[in-house]
């Protein structure tokens, strides 16, 4: 697997960062108005986009942390 540059990851890592903040302010507002309209496979939807961006986030700190310690080895 081809190592991926640190810089990278930090930018990959505020994206997620950044997604997950919309989806905090946001996805209450729209799961609420799907579930108001009886949408619940796209309620379903939303929660799976919601607990995919968290364990991705995890991931991706992990792979940030060790980014961080081989450059500083």
């Amino acid at each position: 697997m081809e190592l991926i540059p640190h810089e990278k990851l930090k930018r990959m890592n505020a994206m997620i960062h950044g997604a997950i903040a919309f989806y905090e302010i946001e996805g209450d507002q729209i799961l609420k108005v799907l579930r108001d309209s009886s949408k619940d496979d796209l309620v379903t939807g939303m929660e799976t986009i919601g607990a995919s961006l968290y364990w991705l986030r995890r991931q991706m700190e992990a792979f940030v942390r060790e980014a961080d310690e081989n450059e500083k080895a």
